[in-house]
């Protein structure tokens, strides 16, 4: 079981049990028959959360959990189990025994995910101007209800999270990347700024692509900005008309 902290996801995954030793404080009484819930496929199938990982950098957390991929990023089904007051999220991955238990398939899992993760914590985007100038105005979208297009209308630099800054996996929710394409003209750049959020900017007016990568490297490297276990990659990735590809 992971404690998902906002903007702070660590990488340790362990047995649903554990978390009784692993909090401080009493356990929640909505917590303490989860073990027996998280069997149950119908209790389990409204609380998936989807979650941002690379392939190679956690390729050792991510063995024998389900994922679907694009390019070398893993997207990754969780159960939300509880998110407290303070804004912490306990959740866990997704491992091939819990598909045979629930009777379930792979396919099944992702695509429930992809439904209920936007209704659980939906889409951010922060105009990254307003952090520049330490006034983040960040704007809440529900992709059911709402077009990305009525909160910006114009290619920039934006941050994209969910709504307790605890993923970048948000950009690839149901038709995000699509009006992205529209706004930016079917080109535009993404930054993986850590696992907890992504950064878009205009293909036409950013750096050369080789020049991404070696910032992304060395903010990475310096362990001052983004630390090690929540680096996502250390290059770019380039969105060019419906096709999300790795600059390595």
């Amino acid at each position: 079981m992971e404690m998902l902290s906002k903007g702070k996801p660590p990488l340790l995954d362990d047995v649903v049990d554990s978390i009784i030793s692993d909090l401080e404080s009493e356990l929640p009484a909505e917590l303490n028959d989860i073990a027996d819930k998280i069997h149950s496929w119908d209790w389990v199938k409204d609380r998936l959360i989807l979650s941002l990982y690379n392939t190679e950098l956690h390729k050792e957390y991510l063995k024998d959990k389900i994922y679907d991929t694009i390019d070398d990023l893993a997207i990754t089904p969780r159960i939300c189990v509880n998110v407290s007051n303070n804004g912490i999220i306990a959740s866990t991955l997704i491992d091939y025994h819990m598909l045979k238990d629930w009777g379930v398939a792979r396919e099944d899992v992702m695509q429930q995910a992809k439904i209920s993760s936007p209704q659980l914590l939906p889409l951010s985007i922060t105009d990254a101007r307003s952090l520049l100038f330490g006034f983040p105005s960040s704007n809440i979208i529900d992709i059911n209800t709402q077009k990305i297009s009525d909160v910006i209308s114009v290619p920039g630099m934006y941050a994209l999270t969910t709504s307790m800054k605890t993923s970048g996996a948000s950009i690839f929710y149901e038709g995000v990347l699509d009006e992205l394409s529209d706004i930016f003209g079917g080109f535009f750049f993404i930054i993986p700024s850590s696992l907890c959020e992504v950064i878009v900017i205009p293909g036409d007016k950013a750096m050369s692509p080789e020049e991404l990568s070696e910032m992304i490297k060395s903010v990475n490297s310096s362990n001052s900005i983004v630390k090690p276990e929540e680096v996502l990659a250390n290059h770019a990735y380039v969105y060019y008309h419906g096709k999300v590809s790795a600059y390595v």
